[in-house]
């Protein structure tokens, strides 16, 4: 008989090929989640190219009837989908297509989640019917590799029932931990399908535009893909562990089993624990005492024999080179002899953690880099070595990363506010000034933030820092001493008219102790994002950015002398005194 070396080879050769079946399945899937995500993508744009406004579809529009030119549309789209419908594994789409299709009233709104669901149901058929032959491959492959592996390992002929349809139906269809992989593509179906109509309502209750909302719903997608491929890799392992036993069984010749966890820092705990562990043939649970234990599970099993001399198996070391260690030593003592003993138990356990996390960690060190560029670390070893190794460091570069990452994420909300007021702007006929000045630089914005946080580096004292600084985005519109408080009124109404939400204004005319002149005001877009508009005559505009702008920026400079600050101070409001003061500027009323 051959020795556990022997064994442990053959085992992890067979789980090899299966692992491989399922990533090459995973490749596929993924691509068909992208056809299904542009699919949608496409009924949003030309949902928004019919029925917006200003970019917009608030809910109401989004609730009206289709019309009977748009309906007639419909009912044909409705027959391209009912026929499609036809080879769905159980029908019940179809039936709901043809219930929808005798309506006479359907909204615009249902219109475009009909149009989604489509999506989502033929996207789950597809994968319900290509998860099915890829289990029934796995199990028959797993299977009869496992007969002739035992056959060549142990030099004589083992007799073996040969594996029909029914057997292998009945397999990848037996239920474990709640369910089987059908029941499980069917819930995340229905949990996709509510996420994407929950947040299309949403979208449209705030009047998100269509790039917001198009963001929104892939991004939903991309969750469902990465549940769909978990649970690809983890009903894989299980029928292979399924279809071993029942090799194992059929055999006639093994009765025990032993769990073999991969010897590296990836593994997790519960695979630890269960590695070397041994157990009965007629026993065995899947996720009990037999692999999967866990999503995405590397463990596999291999035949037992109480009387093999065991050689060596297989490790790896951090840098994923393989080395081989005695064939009897189980994964703790693996650790504590080849991980411990040789890093110390404060390195391994940094080097583990650096390992177990390095996809996420790649994944962040990607957004790091595209954030701060070359002020990001230069590679993926000295990020992680930077975020293990250097609490300081860390916290910095990750409050540097906040601070910029929040900055473009303002920034990226500009162009359209910038076109809503430039449309007020005409509509009113007040006119708008300094346009050029209208987005803060981000070295400016920096230094405010850094200013009014005293260099925390906490996140939520800067969260809250930036979140009170509201003039990284500002505007200024400009009138006459006459006209200036009916030009604030005609502008804030229709602001308020396009769901803007007025948050703070600040009468500045009311004080005359004040070094400034104007009526600062804070507004919050439908999309969330807080910006600066200030209403000046043409005096106090230029009183602001020419004399005043001098002084102020001596004033707040490091270093100033309290007397020269009092001295400036004093010049400040001695030219804003002099200004004009606008007419009934008293009934603008500074609020919060």
């Amino acid at each position: 008989m051959k020795n556990k070396e022997y064994w442990q080879k053959r085992a992890e050769a067979v789980a090899g090929e299966q692992f491989k079946k399922a990533g090459e399945y995973v490749t596929s899937l993924i691509k068909e989640y992208e056809k299904a995500k542009l699919s949608i993508q496409r009924d949003i744009e030309i949902f928004y190219q019919r029925f917006a406004m200003e970019n917009k579809v608030d809910l109401a529009e989004a609730k009206k009837l289709l019309g009977g030119k748009e309906l007639a549309e419909f009912k044909m789209t409705l027959e391209e989908f009912t026929e499609k419908a036809k080879n769905n594994i159980d029908g019940i789409w179809e039936q709901q297509l043809n219930n929808v299709s005798y309506k006479v009233r359907v909204s615009r709104l249902e219109a475009l989640q009909i149009q989604i669901q489509h999506q989502m149901e033929m996207l789950m058929d597809s994968q319900q019917k290509s998860m099915n032959k890829l289990l029934s491959d796995i199990y028959e492959d797993t299977y009869y590799r496992n007969i002739y592996e035992l056959q060549k390992g142990l030099g004589v002929g083992v007799e073996f029932a040969k594996l029909d349809t029914q057997t292998i139906e009945k397999a990848i269809h037996q239920k474990w931990m709640e369910g089987d992989f059908s029941s499980r593509i069917w819930d995340n179906k229905s949990k996709l399908l509510t996420e994407l109509q929950t947040n299309l309502v949403q979208s449209f209750i705030r009047g998100d535009s269509i790039d917001i909302t198009s963001r929104i719903l892939a991004k939903r997608m991309d969750v469902s893909r990465s549940r769909a491929a978990t649970l690809v890799n983890t009903e894989s392992a299980n029928i292979a562990s399924r279809a071993t036993m029942t090799s194992y069984k059929n055999s006639g010749v093994v009765k025990q089993y032993e769990n073999l966890a991969t010897l590296d820092l990836k593994t997790s705990d519960i695979c630890r624990a269960m590695d070397g562990k041994v157990f009965n043939v007629a026993e065995m649970q899947p996720g009990l005492n037999a692999p999967p234990f866990h999503a995405n599970c590397r463990t596999t099993t291999l035949a037992y024999f109480p009387d093999v001399e065991d050689e060596e198996r297989i490790a790896r070391d951090i840098d994923g080179k393989v080395y081989k260690v005695d064939g009897n030593i189980s994964y703790k003592n693996w650790y504590d002899q080849h991980v411990v003993g040789k890093y110390g138990k404060e390195e391994a356990a940094i080097l583990e953690k650096k390992i177990k996390n390095a996809a996420k960690d790649k994944e962040q060190y990607v957004r790091y880099k595209a954030i701060l560029g070359k002020d990001a670390p230069r590679s993926f070893d000295k990020f992680q070595e930077l975020k293990y190794n250097n609490t300081e460091d860390w916290n910095r570069l990750k409050s540097d990363y906040r601070k910029h990452n929040a900055y473009n994420k303002i920034i990226a909300n500009e162009p359209a506010i910038t076109q809503d007021l430039k449309e007020i702007s005409d509509f009113t006929g007040v006119d708008m000034v300094g346009l050029e000045f209208r987005v803060k630089s981000k070295e400016s914005y920096l230094r405010k933030i850094n200013s009014d946080s005293d260099g925390s580096l906490d996140p939520r004292v800067i969260d809250e820092t930036i979140l009170s600084t509201n003039d990284v985005i500002r505007y200024t519109y400009q009138d006459t001493v006459d006209n200036l408080v009916d030009a604030y009124n005609k502008v804030t109404e229709k602001l308020l008219e396009r769901n803007y939400s007025e948050i703070k204004v600040k009468n500045f005319w009311v004080n005359r102790n004040s070094a400034y002149k104007g009526v600062n005001c804070t507004f919050r877009s439908p999309e969330g994002q807080n910006f600066e508009v200030q209403f000046h005559t043409p005096e106090s505009f230029a009183l602001k950015n020419g004399e005043l702008h001098r002084l102020y920026e001596e004033a707040r400079q490091d270093g100033v002398t309290p007397e020269r600050y009092a001295e400036l101070t004093y010049k400040m409001i001695e030219l804003s005194s002099k200004l004009t003061e606008p007419q009934n500027i008293r009934e603008i009323k500074s609020r919060r």
